[in-house]
């Protein structure tokens, strides 16, 4: 039986990608929910609780209840009451569990963002009385109070970070020309010159680090850039201009791709734009952040002998 668009599209939304395994089965009772649950027929009257009714003349409220003396329809009294398309709703929800924004949900299922602003207020308050745990786990890291990685998460930033720290440490290597063991001739690049041909190489050749100085911070950019902070964020820390920071995020994005760190690479990129969306909200409300101070070549190039003041 083919099936039809919507559930297609729950279908192609990654949704476990950012859970923990032990919480899956909640969401996909979740999805399931907000998939089936608009369309239930009433069992009883939404205002007296009558189980006798009987249909009625309006297309809106086709439900007639006796003992009241009112109309209603299958959605009064439920959470998709003021809602369109609710055929809608089970890719509302896929897709906040994904980790896209309710902004960028918009887009992607053609809602207005009026429409996305009440159903994330419905989907918030449905996971926390329904699912508490999944919804304790999702609130937590979605408004990056807790910036636990998961364990498929954690496994690939600690691969990451051994790659690291193998080129910043890496004493010899193979040469490319004559296989003959080469040594290291910068402590802080992993270039390297073979006593046997002559030649030189770096282990960065070829990759997006190629052109990407101060490897001494790698480590640390590499910490924020998996728990979202911003290139603000990171150049008070560490001392690097922000363009310069932009940079190394493409780069070290680019190096989580070709080395085939998905769950890392979404996992960057959901907890960026969470820290975005934090930032913004902050800022609306008043908050100043310090602005960063001179950048390392800044700081090198100011640096002059200090001459002796006029007497």
């Amino acid at each position: 039986m083919r099936e039809d668009p919507v559930t297609q599209l729950i279908q192609d939304i990654n949704y476990h990608r950012f859970l923990p395994e032990e919480l899956h089965q909640d969401a996909d009772n979740l999805v399931d929910y907000f998939t089936y649950a608009p369309f239930e027929q009433p069992t009883a009257c939404p205002y007296c609780g009558n189980p006798h009714f009987t249909g009625g003349r309006d297309d809106k409220k086709p439900y007639w209840c006796g003992r009241c003396q009112r109309a209603f329809s299958a959605h009064t009294g439920t959470p998709f009451a003021n809602c369109r398309h609710h055929e809608l709703w089970g890719a509302y929800a896929a897709s906040r569990l994904s980790g896209l924004s309710w902004k960028k949900v918009s887009e992607s299922i053609g809602l207005s963002t009026g429409a996305c602003k009440y159903r994330e207020k419905v989907f918030n308050q449905e996971m926390e009385s329904q699912f508490p745990v999944l919804f304790q786990w999702w609130h937590a890291h979605q408004e990056r109070h807790d910036l636990t990685l998961t364990p498929e998460v954690d496994v690939q930033h600690q691969q990451l970070q051994s790659w690291l720290e193998q080129l910043r440490t890496q004493p010899t290597a193979t040469c490319p020309q004559c296989a003959a063991v080469s040594v290291r001739v910068k402590e802080t690049r992993p270039d390297f010159r073979c006593h046997h041909c002559q030649s030189s190489f770096s282990l960065l050749a070829g990759t997006p680090l190629v052109k990407t100085w101060y490897m001494e911070l790698w480590p640390e950019f590499l910490n924020g850039l998996v728990t979202g902070e911003s290139a603000w964020d990171l150049s008070r820390r560490l001392g690097v201009t922000n363009k310069r920071l932009y940079q190394w995020r493409r780069s070290f994005l680019q190096v989580m791709e070709d080395k085939g760190l998905d769950a890392l690479l979404e996992w960057s990129r959901w907890q960026r734009s969470r820290r975005y969306s934090q930032v913004t909200k902050l800022t609306r409300e008043g908050v100043e952040f310090p602005v960063p101070g001179r950048s390392r070549m800044n700081r090198r190039k100011s640096r002059k002998v200090q001459q002796p003041e006029d007497q």
